[in-house]
C-alpha cells in the first residue's frame, strides 16, 4: 500500500474509534479513574502517559 493510503486508513481508524470511545463515554454511569504519569527521556524527549 501506498505512505498515502496508509495515511488516510489510520486517520479513518482514529476517527472511528476516537467517536465510539466518546460515545461510550457518554453512555457510562459513574465515575471513570484516569491516572497521568508525565517524564522526560534522557534524550530531552517530554511524555506524558495517560490510563
Amino acid at each position: 500500500p501506498s505512505q498515502e493510503n496508509v495515511s488516510h486508513d489510520v486517520k479513518k481508524l482514529y476517527n472511528s474509534t476516537k467517536e465510539k470511545l466518546a460515545e461510550e463515554l457518554q453512555a457510562h454511569e459513574g465515575e471513570i479513574p484516569i491516572a497521568i504519569d508525565c517524564w522526560t527521556s534522557p534524550n530531552h524527549c517530554a511524555w506524558m502517559s495517560i490510563t
